[in-house]
C-alpha cells in the first residue's frame, strides 16, 4: 500500500485545514517559512506529526499529538482544537499511486466514546472491528495474533524507541513469549 492523501479537516465547519498530497518516491516535508537570518533550522515544521497523524488513522491512540513523548507535558491548546472543533484525519491508501481505483480511505477523530468516528470507506466501526478490518485489508490476515498494532510498528517508526530496535521489530510492549512464537 501507498499513501496517497493525508487530510486535516474541521467537521465543525466542513473545511479542509490541510491537505498532504503524495507521490511516487521520495516526499519531502521543506521548512518554507522565509528567514531573513537563515539561521533557523526547520524544526517544527511538522514532520514528525504527519507521521503521528498517519499512525492515528493506524489506530494509534493519538495522544502523541499533543502530548510531548519525553517530557509527558500536554499541549492544551492543540488539544482543546481538535476535540471542540471535530477534526477529522483522513488517510487515503491505494495498492499503487498510479491507480487509484481501489482506494482505502480511513477517517478518525478526536472525540471521546460514542463520539469516537472509526470509518474505513465510509463504513464506522467500533474500536476492536476498525482495528480487525484495517489488518484484514492491509494484510489479508483474520487471525487475532499478531495485532495490526503489532504489525505496523515495523513500518512506522518515528520514535527513538522504534529507531533504536529495529530488530524487534512488533510493539513495544509484545512480551518475550510473542515474539518467540
Amino acid at each position: 500500500m501507498f499513501l496517497k492523501s493525508l487530510s486535516i479537516i474541521n467537521n465543525t465547519t466542513n473545511t479542509v485545514i490541510r491537505e498532504i498530497n503524495f507521490h511516487k518516491g521520495v516526499n519531502l516535508i521543506l521548512d518554507e517559512t522565509s528567514s531573513a537570518n537563515k539561521k533557523e533550522s526547520g524544526n517544527n515544521v511538522g514532520k514528525t506529526t504527519v507521521f503521528r497523524l498517519v499512525d492515528f488513522c493506524l489506530c494509534g491512540d493519538g495522544k502523541n499529538i499533543y502530548t510531548d513523548t519525553e517530557f509527558g507535558n500536554t499541549n492544551v491548546e492543540i488539544e482543546q482544537f481538535l476535540t471542540t472543533n471535530d477534526i477529522i484525519i483522513k488517510l487515503v491508501l491505494v495498492p499503487e499511486l498510479d491507480n487509484a481505483s481501489e482506494e482505502i480511505v480511513i477517517e478518525r477523530n478526536f472525540l471521546s466514546r460514542k463520539q469516537s468516528l472509526r470509518r474505513i470507506n465510509g463504513e464506522n466501526y467500533t474500536s476492536k472491528n476498525f482495528e480487525q478490518t484495517l489488518k484484514n485489508l492491509l494484510f489479508g490476515d483474520c487471525a487475532e495474533k499478531p495485532t495490526f498494532r503489532q504489525l505496523i510498528s515495523k513500518n512506522i517508526r518515528y520514535e527513538k524507541n522504534r529507531l533504536v530496535n529495529t530488530i524487534k521489530v512488533l510493539h513495544q510492549n509484545t512480551n518475550f513469549e510473542e515474539y518467540e512464537s
